[in-house]
């Protein structure tokens, strides 16, 4: 029994200190998708042992997890497609901008 309440006192502090890390690191993606990864394996592993009330509740903190984590990625995907066409409609201008530059002299 006194193994049991030490087990949940480490399950609490481990609580304690993702929800410490989530509220720091919100404005560093990189940090928050390491924090998450490391949250969702924290999660997995004591949902092999928790009880069959608490089970929904875990599969819910992964499956929001994994929701950030794509969230996440989704991000850099449409960066890198904002940064590609962004560069594209530069380089457009720019060679108009010279054509109208070659006719004026």
């Amino acid at each position: 029994m006194s193994s049991d309440v030490y087990n949940l006192e480490v399950v609490r502090k481990a609580y304690e200190r993702y929800t410490e890390e989530l509220n720091n690191c919100f404005a560093s993606p990189k940090r928050l998708l390491n924090v998450i990864k490391d949250f969702i394996n924290f999660v997995k592993s004591i949902e092999v042992s928790a009880s069959n009330s608490l089970i929904p509740i875990l599969r819910e903190q992964i499956r929001i997890a994994k929701r950030i984590i794509m969230i996440i990625k989704i991000r850099y995907f449409i960066y890198f497609i904002y940064h590609k066409l962004v560069k594209s409609l530069i380089n457009k201008l720019i060679y108009t901008i010279n054509l109208i530059k070659g006719l004026i002299v």
